[in-house]
């Protein structure tokens, strides 16, 4: 564990060009080929030991020293890194929402199998796979959902073709019921227990 331990510290380090060579002042000198700034890390033997391991320690001095801000990290008392942004990169990277262009969308046009779709890319969990597997309801809907209509007498919705004979539609049963014409008669033939739910909750105690 240890070895694989300095060798991420070893990468990140290398990462942010850590650590840094020993400036006694800082450097003003504007050079086109460096992007950052050259910091002040004088040579005044400071140092600081950490324990990474059981076997191994480790002695940082300037040359591990991030840009920081005092004042900053007095006010906040957390981590802050400070840096210099000397290219336009930095005004890119915040404005990249901007830079961006407008939003892209990928179209496919032809016949898509939605249900195969969803076996192809569908992912079943161990919980899952065990509910199906003892069989188990997958849903349930408590009550079940009605359309309860609403009309005067002998003037609920009927529906037909056009083809279809006026009479017939008349005498069909189906036309001269509905949700509301049959609560009204359970109210006439159970009045004990009819009377006792409201027409929204009808269809939960009568089927």
């Amino acid at each position: 564990m240890v070895p694989v331990v300095l060798q991420i510290m070893s990468l990140l380090l290398a990462w942010r060009r850590m650590p840094t060579r020993l400036i006694t002042a800082p450097s003003t000198t504007p050079r086109i080929s460096v992007k950052k700034l050259a910091y002040a890390r004088p040579n005044n033997g400071c140092t600081f030991t950490k324990c990474l391991s059981q076997s191994h320690t480790h002695v940082f001095t300037n040359h591990d020293v991030v840009p920081y801000n005092p004042y900053l990290l007095a006010k906040y008392d957390c981590h802050i890194n400070v840096e210099i942004s000397a290219s336009v990169k930095a005004v890119k990277y915040i404005h990249k929402y901007v830079y961006k262009g407008h939003d892209r969308a990928t179209v496919q046009i032809g016949n898509v199998d939605e249900i195969q779709d969803y076996i192809d890319g569908r992912y079943i969990g161990p919980v899952e796979a065990c509910w199906h597997l003892f069989e188990f309801p997958m849903h349930q809907e408590l009550p079940s959902v009605y359309c309860l209509p609403v009309h005067l007498q002998n003037e609920q919705q009927v529906y037909f073709q056009d083809n279809d004979d006026p009479q017939d539609v008349l005498d069909r049963s189906s036309a001269k019921k509905t949700h509301l014409t049959e609560w009204f008669k359970a109210n006439q033939e159970y009045p004990a227990t009819a009377c006792q739910h409201l027409y929204q909750d009808f269809p939960q105690h009568f089927v």
